[in-house]
């Protein structure tokens, strides 16, 4: 396993977009889980909520062909290792 992630990480930049074309888009899918109604301020029109986020995207630069690695087909990274999309929510 080592041998696949030097290889997948090697010249990674977390920091750029995951395509291997710049000029195409990436899909971000994005769930949204509302859990928990906390309070609302009918006066304020406040709404305090508990949620959970869920996104998926592919990294189409994190791949690798399993014959080369022990016939391994998934691994775990750690998330401060990879891409990540910014995620911002604001009220209108």
């Amino acid at each position: 396993m080592r041998n696949l992630y030097e290889h997948l990480f090697l010249d990674y930049v977390k920091e750029i977009r995951p395509v291997r074309n710049e000029s195409e888009t990436l899909k971000v899918e994005i769930k949204f889980w509302l859990k928990q109604i906390l309070k609302v301020d009918e006066r304020d029109q406040i709404v305090n909520i508990y949620c959970w986020l869920e996104l998926y995207w592919q990294d189409e630069t994190l791949t690798w062909d399993p014959k080369k690695f022990g016939n391994l087909t998934r691994i775990h990274v750690p998330a401060h290792k990879i891409w990540k999309p910014d995620v911002l929510v604001y009220n209108k």
